[in-house]
């Protein structure tokens, strides 16, 4: 999306969402400001976080994000919209994670 992004993470041993996302934007601002020229913020000091507590919900924000583009009127289907991990070019760790549910269906 052009003006914000959508994230899906499940931490790891001593990581946090906050120190992660604190990683995530100091990185990605380093390389937009060099790549534009730019110095200043690129992103808004807080973020909104939602915690999914079952496949249903997990799901539903999967779904969610994948069709944000689309509804936004920016690519026809979530496969398409470029910057997206529904685009098969990108490799994700979505399939290993959820291998690990059996109960979880992929389809």
């Amino acid at each position: 999306m052009p003006t914000h992004m959508h994230i899906l993470l499940i931490p790891k041993n001593e990581y946090n969402i906050s120190g992660i996302m604190h990683s995530i934007k100091r990185s990605s601002s380093r390389l937009i400001n060099k790549q534009n020229n730019f110095k200043g913020p690129t992103w808004i000091p807080s973020f909104y976080e939602h915690i999914t507590r079952n496949e249903e919900d997990f799901f539903e924000k999967l779904n969610y994000i994948y069709n944000n583009p689309v509804k936004a009127g920016l690519s026809s289907k979530p496969e398409d919209y470029n910057y997206s991990s529904a685009n098969l070019k990108y490799k994700t760790d979505l399939e290993t994670v959820l291998s690990k549910y059996p109960q979880v269906e992929t389809t």
